[in-house]
């Protein structure tokens, strides 16, 4: 990429760039009064920009720098935008090019283990999450999910999937939700794990194994019909650890493990490299004769035909 003019360069810093041109970007002010009446091409030049995915690599440390403190929470959609931006800016990057500078916070998924005295109890999590997808709900936020259980505070516990502003020094890029059990995550497509951590100069989570085989349990033909990668089996734990740690599902070598079927859904998305599409296989699990129709619908989740 050729490197802006002299007054490309000047008009971008007086003006405040990077800037956004409409509402809904996270962490950037809107357009200046003075660039009123420009058009679109001559706004983008200036450093404005519709997503965050559409920066310049020099312009994110700035973004990353009007982050909260470490501990303020971050709306969901916010972390959502930043972590594809980031994403896609890793990806077009040399994979030498480092954020200069690097940023000493970041936005992190924390998704804790159920406490010691938590109740699994797998027919009402199935027909709580079955009523709300065959009524035509939203899928996501099912048991696993934390977005509905309050915003993290810096002066409270962090509640499970909440997204807080952590130390960057804390952090691993992950490409499943399951490394989030374990401490705080910078989530990533599987196929920019790498790059991203380059990018950020963060390790990439390390692969761990269960603490123990488990409980062999088939799982329903129907529901290993929607999945060439689905096994015939899963992994039953009453007391799951990696390294110590109380989780809830994992998976290893192909294999999930899981301490109830609730969880088992989160360990079979993340077996998938779809932890989104944990919602949607706790309703297949519990409904096992209506998982194919259901399963159906990923096929609007396929990326637009260019």
């Amino acid at each position: 990429m050729a490197a802006p003019s002299y007054t490309a360069w000047w008009l971008r810093r007086s003006l405040g760039a990077p800037f956004a041109l409409r509402d809904g970007v996270p962490l950037l002010p809107p357009a200046p009064p003075a660039t009123r009446g420009l058009d679109d091409v001559v706004l983008r030049a200036l450093g404005g920009v519709g997503k965050l995915a559409e920066q310049r690599p020099e312009d994110w440390p700035a973004v990353l720098d009007a982050l909260g403190p470490v501990g303020a929470a971050v709306p969901v959609r916010d972390a959502l935008a930043l972590w594809a931006g980031l994403a896609a800016a890793a990806v077009a990057a040399d994979r030498a090019t480092l954020l200069d500078p690097l940023p000493d916070r970041l936005p992190a998924l924390l998704d804790e283990p159920a406490p010691d005295d938590a109740v699994h109890d797998d027919a009402a999590l199935g027909d709580a999450a079955a009523s709300v997808a065959l009524s035509g709900g939203a899928l996501h936020g099912g048991a696993s999910g934390g977005a509905a259980r309050g915003g993290a505070t810096s002066g409270g516990a962090v509640p499970p999937g909440a997204v807080v502003v952590v130390d960057a020094g804390d952090v691993v890029v992950a490409p499943g939700r399951r490394w989030a059990q374990l401490g705080p995550i910078v989530p990533a497509p599987a196929g920019a794990v790498e790059a991203l951590a380059d990018l950020l100069d963060l390790p990439v989570a390390a692969e761990r194994s269960p603490d123990g085989a488990g409980d062999p349990r088939p799982l329903d033909e129907r529901v290993r019909a929607l999945d060439p990668r689905v096994p015939a089996v899963w992994r039953h734990h009453d007391d799951l650890t990696v390294d110590g740690v109380r989780v809830r599902f994992w998976v290893h070598d192909g294999e999930p493990y899981a301490i109830d079927e609730a969880s088992l859904a989160d360990a079979l998305a993340d077996l998938l490299d779809a932890p989104s599409r944990a919602a949607l296989l706790r309703v297949a699990l519990a409904r096992p004769d209506a998982a194919a129709t259901l399963w159906a619908a990923t096929a609007w989740d396929a990326p637009p035909i260019a």
